[in-house]
């Protein structure tokens, strides 16, 4: 089943899309993640910063 495209894909999109995140995983493949950062700077918008571990 393909994702992209359905009703619950796209109301879970943040601004950006998610698909970046998905290039960046898939690339580096990581073992594990750490949250570095997250905010909310004003309702409807949320900022994250990841940390991909190989470990």
């Amino acid at each position: 089943m393909k994702l992209e495209g359905t009703k619950e894909w796209k109301e879970a999109q943040p601004e950006g899309l998610l698909r970046p995140l998905y290039i960046v995983m898939g690339a580096v493949k990581p073992r594990k993640a750490n949250i570095v950062d997250y905010s909310i700077p004003w309702p409807g918008v949320s900022m994250i910063a990841v940390e991909f571990l190989d470990q």
